[in-house]
């Protein structure tokens, strides 16, 4: 092995010449309430989850859209539950215009709106899109995903700043994977994609699911709800905290319970940011939950 033991004047110059990055600031997430505690920044992973019709990739397609946007960078996508490149597409595009085209009481677009949404998402998103084999998704595994992404960049000319895996469980084994057991190849499997984050200079957003739990029904409104997101929750959780640089949980607030803390009930449409890690310079000023 080769020498891996330093005093800090073999490297100092390193140190100065790296410190502004180092203590910078990421990409911010577009929440004044949550500038202190959370952003993202390249070089570094981040990890959100949440219980299921949580909202969770709704407010990372908006995160992600206000990022393009504020900071004019490029973003690759995989999401496969969201649907094929279409389906994604036309999700875009409704975050991108703030109105829904769909459903009960659906908003109309024009088409000069249409053709407005689908340059910005075009300049601004890769979507990575698996293969279909007859009628079935054959997904990537997290080395061909990043070689997709390498080979985006070569071939559209651009740096991918931010990519998001949403969901991990949709990411496939690689063959040598497949004899490993889950935990140890979610921790492996995470170890390398920490790597690739700061070998490839960008910030990696990973969704992930909880466990599942019974849901709890309030006594004084017979509501049921679930509980808080919390690390320990996560699907193969300890693997999770050893990797994870930064951690949040997403909780749907459920309306008409009261509050412990102010005895008050939540309101509709709140949703709870709970920030539980985060070991990253520069990417919040403090841990809350």
């Amino acid at each position: 092995m080769s020498k891996a033991y330093f005093r800090v004047s073999e490297f100092q110059q390193e140190v100065l010449d790296s410190r502004d990055k180092i203590l910078s600031r990421g990409f911010d997430i577009g929440f004044q309430s949550a500038y202190d505690y959370i952003n993202l920044k390249k070089g570094y992973t981040s990890y959100v989850y949440a219980h299921p019709f949580s909202g969770k990739t709704s407010l990372e397609f908006d995160i992600y859209m206000y990022i393009a946007k504020k900071y004019n960078i490029v973003i690759a996508l995989y999401s496969p539950e969201a649907g094929d490149k279409n389906a994604l597409t036309a999700y875009l595009v409704q975050v991108y215009l703030g109105k829904k085209l769909h459903g009960k009481n659906a908003q109309k677009a024009t088409d000069e709106e249409w053709l407005e949404a689908l340059n910005f998402i075009d300049k601004h998103f890769i979507l990575l899109d698996p293969k279909l084999v007859g009628k079935e998704k054959i997904v990537f595994s997290a080395k061909e995903m990043f070689k997709q992404i390498h080979e985006a960049q070569v071939a559209y000319n651009c740096k991918v700043e931010l990519a998001l895996i949403d969901p991990y469980n949709l990411l496939n084994k690689d063959p040598e994977d497949v004899k490993k057991s889950v935990s140890d190849y979610t921790l492996d499997n995470l170890y390398y994609i920490n790597h690739v984050a700061q070998s490839m200079d960008m910030h990696i957003r990973i969704a992930t699911h909880l466990r599942d739990e019974e849901s709890i029904t309030d006594k004084d409104t017979g509501i049921e709800y679930m509980s808080r997101p919390f690390t320990n929750k996560v699907a193969q959780g300890q693997a999770w905290w050893r990797t994870g640089k930064i951690m949040m949980g997403i909780w749907r607030c459920p309306s008409g319970v009261h509050e412990k803390k102010t005895g008050l009930p939540y309101p509709e449409n709140a949703t709870d940011i709970l920030i539980q890690k985060n070991k990253v310079f520069g990417a919040g000023e403090m841990v809350v939950s």
